[in-house]
């Protein structure tokens, strides 16, 4: 396998022997010869990809972790370590299950210490999300909640469900919210029920995917915050670089060539920022991690070129988080994020991390059967690994306000087949009783 290629032939045929069970001496090349003539490669090949689509390529890559690495020690075996590091990025190639990353997390977790760990899931972007959901779930109970002695305004014509989540007291929430479910009356009803029970305007912090929507809540709540994420951030980012004027990415390739030639540094910064363009896999991973050890080149030659890009707007304030000047209507106790599923994975480990730095209540409404962006790096994954995790607590949506019945059973015939409905499993229902027929169907 690609993380433990042997060194010499004899090591090699050992291998073949053990995996398939056949009889080739290592000290008889005629013996390897014939094998290799008889050998299939295309059989090869098709066998290890079979590992991607099941769990046995999980399998192989946690008991290597187990045989390989000790919690207990200090330092990790230096060239093991750099074989795991470039099959975690590796990783990134394949659309491996939520549930093999997390077997993943939970064996590096076991036979690493703290500090290689943290190195480790740096190098794959669904192991740093992992990573940050432990880290917040750990705090989880110093995170503010409501005054739970009140359960605060709540709408008389809130269905059942929307009330538990209106008025919920857990620090961490995810509503799953189907189609046509009354997504944005619960945001709005959850603002006036927190301020009904104490909770200061300016300690809510709301971020929305458009302008449209931010402008909305602002509208109707001019006390809170009401922001679209990629304005938060560069209301941070403008804070601390005033001179970085916002820029795509080739006109920022194109002034940092004429100001520093052709040189290796520029030339792979400049290859990293085409690759997110691309969309390419592992591009955010890549290029966040040459930020981290490339940090004050990359600020530097920004400096001189006065410019910046939304993308390395957002890896510039996760590596510099604890250190970033936020603006005083960023900084909240609770935080409410709309349209989740069409963030980044990138984008939901950013958002985690300005929680726990903050310590903040979260409450995220979205459906990862609804995501819409993914040419622009939005992933369903994001959202399942909340799901998935148990360490945020879920409310669900499912009485839809828009469509009848008819056309909802035809919808959910389509929903029961949607991976990245695997964990919520929405299905919807009318908000009526009127049973459908073979003729109104």
């Amino acid at each position: 396998f690609s993380w433990n290629v042997p060194q010499t032939l004899s090591d090699t045929v050992k291998g073949i022997k053990l995996k398939q069970s056949i009889s080739v001496a290592a000290d008889d090349p005629d013996a390897l010869t014939t094998w290799l003539e008889e050998f299939s490669l295309y059989e090869d090949i098709t066998e290890k990809a079979k590992l991607w689509f099941e769990s046995d390529g999980t399998r192989e890559i946690t008991s290597w972790i187990e045989q390989s690495f000790n919690a207990s020690d200090e330092e990790p075996d230096r060239d093991r370590f750099e074989l795991l590091v470039n099959q975690l990025i590796y990783l990134e190639n394949y659309n491996l299950p939520l549930d093999e990353y997390q077997s993943i997390y939970q064996s590096l977790e076991g036979h690493l210490n703290p500090d290689y760990l943290k190195i480790a899931v740096k190098y794959n972007m669904s192991l740093s999300m992992s990573s940050t959901l432990s880290r917040i779930n750990e705090i989880k109970d110093q995170l503010p909640v409501p005054n739970p002695k009140s359960s605060g305004t709540i709408p008389q014509r809130a269905s059942t469900q929307q009330r538990k989540a209106i008025a919920t007291n857990e620090p961490l929430v995810l509503t799953q919210a189907g189609a046509g479910t009354g997504k944005s009356s619960v945001i709005i009803s959850r603002i006036d029920n927190l301020i009904s029970r104490g909770v200061d305007p300016s300690d809510v912090l709301v971020l929305s995917f458009t302008n449209a929507a931010a402008n909305n809540i602002k509208k109707r709540n001019p006390n809170i915050g009401s922001k679209t994420i990629a304005s938060m951030i560069h209301d941070i980012y403008h804070k601390n670089y005033p001179s970085h004027e916002l820029s795509t990415t080739e006109t920022l390739i194109n002034v940092l060539k004429i100001r520093f030639g052709d040189t290796p540094f520029i030339n792979r910064f400049s290859d990293l920022m085409m690759e997110i363009e691309s969309n390419t896999p592992g591009s955010y991973t890549r290029l966040n991690s040459f930020v981290e050890y490339n940090f004050d080149g990359v600020i530097a030659a920004l400096d001189q070129a006065n410019q910046t890009t939304l993308i390395l707007e957002i890896i510039i304030c996760y590596q510099n988080i604890d250190k970033m000047v936020e603006p005083k209507e960023l900084i909240a106790k609770y935080l409410i994020i709309d349209e989740v599923q069409d963030n980044s994975i990138f984008e939901f480990i950013y958002l985690i991390c300005y929680g726990i730095k903050h310590k903040m209540n979260m409450f995220m409404v979205g459906d990862s059967s609804q995501v819409l962006y993914e040419f622009r790096n939005a992933n369903p994954k994001a959202l399942n690994t909340l799901e998935k995790s148990g360490v945020f607590t879920t409310y669900q949506l499912t009485t839809n306000y828009r469509s009848n019945q008819e056309i909802l059973d035809f919808a959910n015939v389509a929903l029961r087949d949607i991976k990245a409905n695997k964990y919520a499993q929405i299905q919807l229902q009318a908000n009526n009783l009127i049973l459908p027929t073979h003729e109104s169907f």
